[in-house]
């Protein structure tokens, strides 16, 4: 017993957002709304702490529920294995046919190509059973249809997510959706930057020992390239999302915004790069200084993304 659900891969979507895409598509929803929250930066490590190569304390801020609510119609609760008989809610969920979502390590998952090398969390969808073993499906990593044995499950996953479909669904006219992004960034705008400029100095600083260079080699292992990778991907979602939300209102105020997000997309990708070289030179300090200036160089741009939206008048 299983559901069917369409796996369209998204090569700009996190984990998180590829469940959600997928499970907004099986109840017809949309989430495209949902990545004008994703414009943000997080940094969370404390003056006292060095930055690593297995740092991961870099974020876009964390995912913006009740926009995902109110636009798109999907919400969703986060539990805990001790909230919840993970067993039953699972198959509580098959026989209603209704996907679940669990999150785990990707250490455990015979399909993820971190299988016993690497620990990293991940989620994906229970669509069914087949024998002792559930039905899942990973958008992720584009699988529509993977095994998964019933013991190891239960062994390795240790957060399950409930979701709630929403008639009252609310298309944000273009005021609503500026008011929206102007809170946001009237509200957060100088800790983004401040945040940005911490982290740059912080990369500078880092050093890479010969020994470390060596560890992360394979750098799908680092997680600070991970999470670069991914606020890279932040800003071409939200980009794109500006993008069609001005076709649909035929409008063009967004034009500089757009411009600008442009400029801030490929200093995030010769970010990623130069750290990358940090690794495989033999002179590490001097690409972690570059490094740390294109930080520096990026956090200057999206003060003046934040600023040009702040400006837009409608």
């Amino acid at each position: 017993m299983s559901i069917t659900m369409e796996i369209k891969k998204h090569p700009t979507y996190n984990c998180f957002e590829e469940v959600m895409s997928a499970v907004s598509e099986y109840y017809g929803l949309n989430i495209d709304f949902y990545f004008l929250s994703t414009f943000g930066f997080k940094y969370y490590i404390n003056n006292d702490e060095m930055l690593s190569l297995n740092s991961a304390d870099i974020n876009n801020g964390g995912n913006n529920k009740e926009l995902l609510e109110r636009y798109s119609g999907l919400g969703y609760k986060i539990m805990e294995t001790g909230d919840i008989n993970p067993r039953e809610f699972i198959n509580e969920k098959i026989s209603a046919h209704e996907p679940a979502c669990v999150i785990t390590d990707s250490f455990y998952l015979p399909w993820n190509p971190y299988y016993k090398r690497l620990n990293r969390e991940h989620m994906f969808i229970i669509t069914g059973r087949d024998g002792e073993n559930y039905v899942c499906a990973d958008p992720f990593f584009n699988e529509g249809r993977v095994l998964l044995n019933k013991s190891v499950m239960f062994e390795c996953c240790y957060g399950y997510v409930d979701f709630e479909v929403r008639k009252d669904i609310v298309k944000p006219s273009l005021p609503e959706a500026l008011d929206s992004l102007k809170l946001y960034m009237s509200s957060n705008k100088h800790a983004h930057v401040e945040d940005m400029k911490r982290f740059a100095k912080d990369m500078t600083r880092m050093r890479l020992p010969p020994d470390e260079c060596e560890k992360y080699r394979d750098m799908n292992s680092s997680d600070l390239l991970f999470s670069l990778a991914a606020l890279g991907w932040c800003r071409i979602n939200f980009k794109d999302t500006v993008e069609s939300f001005s076709h649909k209102h035929k409008t063009n105020v967004f034009a500089d915004t757009a411009s600008l997000l442009n400029d801030a997309i490929k200093l995030w990708s010769k970010t990623k790069g130069m750290l990358i070289k940090s690794v495989y030179s033999g002179n590490p300090e001097n690409f972690l200084s570059k490094t740390g200036q294109l930080i520096m160089d990026i956090s200057a741009v999206e003060d003046e993304v934040m600023e040009s939206i702040l400006c837009i008048q409608v």
